[in-house]
């Protein structure tokens, strides 16, 4: 089995998974933020998602998605992802481009759809 996650994302024979040391690190506000969401506090561990969105260095954000997908937390990719599409619109537009660059087009359209939202 040596080198079979070098494949990825072919799906892994059952049982396997991608393991999380391999996944981008989270930094401390999104770790803070999984302590909310894990503890039921989701308001707190949306505010805490804001923050990060706004703040997050534009070429992070795809590799922070990753890392929340990775472990479970799809609930704080999503509220990243319409955190950073309140972004200015150069910002969004980057970001887009990041996902789409990494044929990642969920993300790209989920974000392009927050950003447009009334």
């Amino acid at each position: 089995m040596v080198g079979i996650e070098q494949n990825l994302p072919v799906p892994l024979p059952e049982g396997d998974r991608q393991s999380v040391a391999d996944l981008p690190p989270l930094g401390a506000g999104l770790e803070d933020a999984i302590k909310h969401l894990l503890a039921g506090r989701d308001r707190d561990a949306h505010l805490v998602l804001a923050e990060v969105g706004d703040k997050l260095p534009v070429h992070r954000i795809p590799d922070v998605v990753t890392a929340c997908q990775g472990r479970g937390f799809a609930v704080a990719a999503d509220a990243l992802l319409h955190s950073a599409a309140r972004r200015p619109h150069d910002d969004v537009l980057r970001i887009v481009r990041l996902f789409n660059s990494a044929q990642r087009y969920d993300e790209a359209d989920l974000v392009l759809k927050a950003a447009t939202a009334d």
